[in-house]
């Protein structure tokens, strides 16, 4: 696999009271340098170093990379957390690994696929 330095951004999505999910945090991030941006709902601020579940989103425009603000239909609004460039290591259909360079996170983390739902993955920080 290539190492193309792509970029990735993760943002607080803070929900309004009445929604029914709970805020999260989202990570996107470039797969190449022109399709739309891989997305995940992280259920926990990702500085930490415990497995956090996620959940596979639709892609997100690439203008999230650089937005902040409110998200239409009512769906809250979004603040960037971290962002930076990231080097794709593994990409597979169960398996993403990959080393990011942001301004608060640095190093290696991956996404596992959980076997009882398609949309239900993990993400771990894998160098201390």
């Amino acid at each position: 696999m290539a190492s193309e330095e792509l970029s990735f951004v993760i943002l607080f999505h803070e929900l309004p009271a009445e929604h029914p999910r709970d805020s999260h945090w989202d990570l996107l991030f470039e797969i190449d340098s022109i399709s739309k941006l891989k997305t995940f709902a992280l259920a926990l601020q990702p500085d930490t170093a415990q497995i956090i579940p996620a959940v596979v989103l639709p892609d997100h425009r690439r203008d999230y990379l650089l937005y902040e603000g409110p998200i239409s239909n009512n769906r809250g609004s979004v603040k960037q957390w971290d962002r930076g460039s990231c080097q794709w290591v593994l990409q597979s259909e169960k398996l993403l690994k990959f080393q990011l360079f942001g301004t608060r996170l640095r190093g290696t983390f991956q996404l596992v696929k959980e076997m009882e739902s398609a949309a239900a993955w993990s993400f771990t920080r894998l160098d201390p």
